[in-house]
């Protein structure tokens, strides 16, 4: 019996022990699953956060896959162009720019798979078919070693309205240098007709020298009479000055 009653106090206190660890099991369990939920709620509400700053920010976001085509943008990113976001996806930016951009767009992208950091200005094409100016700043997206460039993530801004205030002002510089470059001109030799006095430009046309001076100094001139041509040709008046 002493021995009989020491196998079954020893198997009592096996079967105490064995609850004892499924119980700590089961409570670790519940406390790793509250953690877990915990932790996807934590997730979902960051992805939400996030996905809401994107979905409203004034800039546009674009994100390319590892071959270089759009795996997600947002709203005001497709807007920009015209499109709705889904337009986009599956599709490149070089099928977004103008044909004659279409290499220059494809060499970018390459850019972006070799893991380049690029800030720049240039243009797409609208929906509509009329230019885009974007301003955009872009960046490799790694994998998880670190080292491999898996995607490419870029912010844009469009500065349509600033790039045409640059083109107009580019072209208003190089009308004053063109308009200088005639001043120098008029400094040196005017080939004046010796009898009309009408002055030969550049195309060999010949026109008057109010004319010639008005279109290339922006000269305004008003007609009067000397003393001595008075004297000339109305000799019957009295127009001489004072």
């Amino acid at each position: 019996m002493s021995v009989v009653g020491r196998t079954y106090d020893e198997l009592v206190e096996a079967l105490r022990r064995a609850e004892s660890q499924i119980q700590a099991f089961e409570e670790r369990t519940l406390l790793l699953d509250a953690e877990h939920r915990c932790t996807v709620d934590a997730l979902r509400k960051s992805e939400a956060r996030y996905r809401r700053l994107v979905e409203t920010a004034d800039e546009g976001v674009w994100t390319l896959d590892a071959s270089g085509k759009t795996d997600f943008v947002n709203a005001r990113g497709a807007a920009i162009l015209g499109h709705r976001a889904d337009d986009l996806l599956g599709r490149g930016p070089a099928d977004f720019v103008f044909p004659e951009d279409a290499a220059t767009g494809h060499e970018e992208v390459a850019k972006n798979q070799r893991g380049e950091h690029q800030s720049q200005t240039f243009r797409m094409r609208h929906k509509l078919g009329h230019e885009v100016w974007v301003l955009a700043n872009t960046s490799p997206i790694l994998g998880e070693d670190g080292a491999s460039v898996v995607g490419a993530f870029s912010m844009f801004t469009d500065v349509t309205e600033r790039r045409r205030a640059e083109i107009e002002r580019e072209a208003q510089f190089k009308a004053l240098e063109a308009a200088l470059s005639e001043v120098q001109q008029l400094r040196t030799l005017l080939p004046v007709c010796s009898y009309c006095r009408r002055v030969r430009g550049d195309d060999d046309y010949w026109q008057h020298i109010e004319a010639y001076l008005t279109e290339r100094a922006g000269s305004q001139f008003t007609h009067g009479i000397c003393p001595d041509c008075a004297d000339t040709h109305f000799p019957e008046l009295d127009l001489k000055e004072e």
